[in-house]
Formats: C-alpha cells, structure tokens, sequence
C-alpha cells in the first residue's frame, strides 16, 4: 500500500518549493534572527527575557490558540494560565514543529526517548526562568498592555507624544509566529 503522508522537508532544505521558515519582524526585534535562535530561546530559561516572544506565548494561550481552550478574558500571568507541566509541553511542542516543515512525532523508541530527554531540559528551563525572569516578564508585560491601551478621546495613543515611533515596540498577534 502506498502512504499518502507528505515528505518532511527541513527548513534547511534547498530543493524544497516552501519558502524557508522565518521569524517574524518583533521576533527579530527581540534578537531572535533565526528558528534555530527561536528553537533556543524556546529551550532557555531567558524565554521570560525576550518581551515579543513571552508576550505572543502568553496572548496565543489567553487566545486559546495555543491550547485549544477558550478564549480567557482576562490577561493573565503565565504561572497563572498554565503549571510548570502544561508550559514544558507546548514549548516542547513548539520547539520540535519549528524543526522542520510537516513535522510529526515518531513513533519509535529513539524518538520517545529523546523527546523525554528534551522535556526534562525544557520543564528544567521553565522552572528557572519562572523563578528568576517571571516576575519581571509579567510586569513588563502589564506595563506594556497599559501603555497600548489609554488611548484618550481622541483615538489617539498619548504614549506616542511621549516617544518617537522607532522607540515604540509592536507586537506580534499569536498567530503569526
């Protein structure tokens, strides 16, 4: 019998007819110039420090979008929204679709032991980030939430009097990692 299932194809991959994977433009504006800097950042407790990145995982999993849940209607802390647990999972999740195009799990042995092996230094990773960055992540995040929404009257976003465009950091919707 023959498989129907696609052909995985890297994003390295020359003779693929996909575009390569990118990120997107706030990615790079966190540092993150490539997948494999994303795929790093995914894997380090500094993922609380790249404000784009915990900003877009925190509005994908209030959204729903990441968890398949409804939508929350409240912005909350991600040690709120998920445990230790449910975080390591989709990161995990994340770190191995950004791997390739038309990724999927194998079901062989190697394969299950290493993505045990990538779970364990994920959770390892969330642990410590939650612990020396989630505060400070969270906080930013609210500060950055509150200056994009006290639009006045106007319609007009007093923040930008304050600062010039270039200093004013855009965020990326969820989807559009």
């Amino acid at each position: 019998m023959l498989s129907t299932k696609k052909k995985v194809v890297s994003h390295d991959d020359t003779t693929t007819v996909h575009k390569p994977m990118q990120v997107t433009d706030v990615m790079v504006e966190d540092g993150l110039k490539s997948i494999d800097a994303l795929r790093a950042a995914l894997l380090s407790p500094n993922f609380y420090k790249y404000r784009n990145l915990y900003h877009c995982f925190c509005s994908g999993i209030e959204a729903g979008i990441l968890r398949d849940t409804e939508e929350s209607q409240d912005i909350q802390r991600l040690e709120d929204l998920l445990s230790v647990g449910g975080e390591t999972h989709i990161r995990n999740e994340l770190w191995y679709t950004l791997s390739e195009y038309g990724f999927s799990h194998n079901i062989g042995k190697d394969h299950r032991e290493s993505r045990l092996k990538t779970f364990d230094v994920m959770s390892e990773a969330v642990r410590e980030g939650r612990q020396k960055y989630g505060d400070k992540a969270w906080q930013k995040r609210q500060d950055d939430m509150d200056s994009d929404s006290d639009d006045g009257e106007d319609g007009e976003d007093e923040d930008d009097l304050e600062e010039s465009e270039s200093n004013v950091t855009k965020v990326a919707p969820a989807d559009k990692w």
